[in-house]
């Protein structure tokens, strides 16, 4: 009973997902094939892979776009711009972070600087763990590395299911946000094919 009722509830969470995200979910279909037990601790990790309190917005989802980038070629990379568009993060903000970051300043690039090291395990690391401390103190920073760290988990679980089979590009158009209000229309939100 209680291995169908988490099939039944990994499954209905792939297709809310889905309809959120615009992008597609059977990485979710695939592990609700699991045992009932192992899907309720797979359940667990989302909730801490989506704590953020100390750390900005915007700083957040770029440090998690830049660590995704350099793992993965597209599909799970365009969850999380995808996710950053319905979190009314700044469309210029994840322009410049999928275009390698450049443009971004302050919080911002920082941020991408430090998600960019910790997935390259790039020496220069030592350097932004300590500015991400010092900006958000320890709980930011534990914040930062437990988003970083996420966004390398779906792409590698979707590797090794053999899910990951092909690339597509990243892309944000900028007419869904309407410039007004600054609402999300994800009804027209087309995912990378």
């Amino acid at each position: 009973m209680f291995n169908r009722f988490m099939r039944w509830y990994i499954n209905r969470t792939a297709d809310k997902m889905e309809q959120q995200s615009k992008t597609d979910m059977t990485m979710m279909r695939e592990i609700g094939k699991g045992s009932g037990g192992m899907i309720a601790k797979f359940g667990l990790f989302a909730p801490v892979s989506q704590h953020r309190k100390a750390v900005p917005l915007s700083p957040w989802f770029v440090a998690r776009i830049a660590s995704a980038q350099v793992i993965d070629c597209g599909p799970c990379t365009q969850i999380v711009v995808n996710f950053a568009v319905l979190s009314k993060v700044p469309t210029a903000t994840i322009e410049a972070t999928l275009a390698g970051g450049a443009a971004l300043t302050g919080d911002d690039l920082l941020a991408y600087r430090y998600g960019k090291a910790v997935a390259e395990n790039d020496l220069a690391l030592i350097d932004y763990v300590e500015q991400v401390r010092n900006r958000w103190g320890d709980e930011g920073l534990v914040e930062m590395a437990l988003s970083v760290a996420a966004s390398q988990v779906y792409p590698m679980a979707k590797r090794g299911l053999g899910l990951a089979v092909s690339c597509s590009q990243v892309r944000i158009a900028p007419e869904l946000i309407d410039m007004t209000d600054g609402s999300y229309h994800p009804a027209h939100l087309q995912a990378a094919e």
